[in-house]
């Protein structure tokens, strides 16, 4: 092979060379682009999984609250029934004081906050904020709060302080804010 003969084998190939390494380029490039995409659409997928998960959570736990509602629906209405009516209001004072007296101590204020106004919760009741203040001995609070409960309403205190500077079998002060139920 003489010096012409490989310029010209060479000058022939050339193109073909070229043509081949473009290829090859638009082949990398056509791999990292549906590489690309690949990774796109795992994300995606992955994305979709997770929302159906916490979708599917979210089912299982309305179908469990619903189970729930339906054990505790015929409850409701025995405890409707249970609930006093609005003209049972002064009773409910008189019954606070007797219960406050059986466990030896002083209510100084039993009083209603606005109007019975329906509640929230769904028994159909309705429901009013009611003040309770007493005086005793610090020791006296566990029978009170039995005698409380004892008593035929559904009440519920939710802010309960108690002053007792004086020690537990000293002078002490009670402050409760709650919820009474009624018809």
């Amino acid at each position: 092979m003489t010096k012409e003969t490989l310029l010209l084998s060479i000058k022939n190939l050339t193109p073909f060379l070229i043509a081949r390494f473009i290829a090859l380029f638009v082949f990398i490039l056509l791999i990292f682009f549906i590489r690309s995409q690949i990774v796109n659409s795992t994300q995606k997928t992955a994305l979709i999984l997770n929302n159906i998960s916490t979708q599917t959570n979210i089912i299982n736990q309305a179908a469990e609250l619903k189970q729930q509602y339906n054990n505790y629906y015929p409850l409701l209405l025995k405890i409707q029934a249970l609930l006093p009516g609005q003209d049972n209001l002064p009773d409910f004072v008189s019954d606070v004081e007797a219960a406050g007296k059986r466990a030896g101590m002083d209510f100084t204020t039993i009083k209603f906050v606005g109007e019975p106004l329906p509640s929230s919760t769904s028994i159909s009741a309705k429901e009013i904020a009611i003040v309770l203040n007493a005086g005793g001995t610090g020791v006296k609070f566990t029978d009170l709060f039995k005698e409380l409960a004892s008593i035929p309403y559904f009440m519920n205190l939710s802010a309960i302080n108690i002053d007792a500077q004086g020690g537990i079998d000293g002078t002490a002060l009670l402050q409760a804010n709650g919820t009474l139920f009624l018809k």
